[in-house]
């Protein structure tokens, strides 16, 4: 399906099925001027995985106001490749929710880095956010190797001065499911990680790391991160700017004492079988929720982060129940 210059345009309840062929599913042309107001919902897309480049979604024209949801999305080259290599094609204030992708070749869901943002009619000049929340990003099978090996998920850099400088990148209450060639999340700019469920006995977890651009603000809240490898890593940020991670279990073979600071809970990853309930199952029945008596957190643990709509999730009542936890688990 091919869109350009686009605008308050649904597509919905279509199964979309590629056949092998050298196509994307939905791409919004780079010849078009722009795309926005698109709905995509309830979308099944299989089949378009001839090779790496070739995606369920793409969008290569500034994009803004999408949402992008409840879809399925298996055996693509690339589940989601949202803008352009060189950043010319910003997908800005967008939602990106409900969806499953799974088995891709590349990444489950790119986000590119963004070059100082185009004036068009219309396009969200002032602080936008982009949400991506309660998704499932799989890659337990069918990821490309050695140099093709992607994250789960990768989100670039908002423009680094003018329109779009403020914006921000809220994730949360998604899962990341194994990945056994590379890191489950990868992220640079400014991003908010709240309350994500990240499991990977093959592998690393999530890191921050200077890709297109640096991390500038980073906010690592209430997740839990399970990994054979390294939990989290965050390096590359400005001088004198630190990430804000408080409130996560992080769980490793080789356990980070970085992160011990009373703020987290940083263990063996043998200690999940005693912490939650089912943290060894499959994708179908994971459930890391903890066990009776397990993962208080500490009275004096404070979180203020970054962003408004962020430090609402954070700032709850002490003796709020949902307040008083460590990690991304909820009944």
């Amino acid at each position: 399906m091919s869109l350009i210059d686009a605008a308050h345009v649904t597509i919905r309840n279509l199964y979309l099925k590629g056949h092998g062929r050298r196509c994307h599913a939905i791409v919004a042309e780079g010849r078009g001027r722009f795309a926005h107001d698109v709905n995509l919902e309830n979308l099944t897309i299989t089949g378009f995985d001839a090779a790496q480049g070739f995606n369920g979604i793409a969008t290569r024209v500034p994009a803004w106001n999408w949402v992008i949801r409840n879809n399925r999305i298996k055996d693509v080259g690339t589940g989601m490749y949202l803008g352009n290599p060189d950043g010319s094609a910003p997908f800005v204030n967008g939602l990106i929710e409900g969806n499953r992708i799974e088995e891709t070749l590349g990444y489950n869901l790119q986000i590119k880095h963004q070059a100082p943002r185009p004036v068009l009619e219309g396009m969200p000049q002032g602080p936008s956010v982009t949400v991506i929340r309660d998704n499932v990003f799989s890659k337990l099978t069918g990821g490309g190797e050695g140099e093709r090996a992607r994250p789960n998920v990768l989100v670039g850099h908002f423009p680094l001065q003018g329109p779009g400088a403020e914006d921000y990148y809220l994730i949360e209450h998604n899962l990341f499911f194994q990945n056994p060639t590379e890191r489950l999340f990868q992220g640079e700019g400014r991003v908010a990680l709240h309350n994500n469920r990240f499991v990977n006995w093959l592998g690393d977890g999530v890191i921050f790391m200077a890709h297109n651009d640096v991390p500038r603000a980073v906010d690592v809240i209430h997740n839990t991160i399970l990994a054979r490898g390294t939990a989290l890593t965050v390096s590359g940020m400005p001088e004198g700017v630190s990430p804000q991670v408080a409130g996560n279990v992080l769980l490793s073979m080789r356990p980070q004492p970085e992160w011990e600071n009373g703020l987290n809970h940083v263990g063996r990853l043998a200690e999940a079988e005693t912490l939650f309930r089912a943290p060894l199952a499959d994708l179908e029945a994971i459930d890391l929720r903890p066990r009776a008596g397990q993962l208080r957190m500490p009275e004096t643990l404070e979180i203020a982060p970054h962003w408004p709509r962020a430090r609402r999730l954070s700032q709850q009542r002490a003796g709020d129940a949902a307040a008083r936890r460590f990690g991304a688990y909820w009944p």
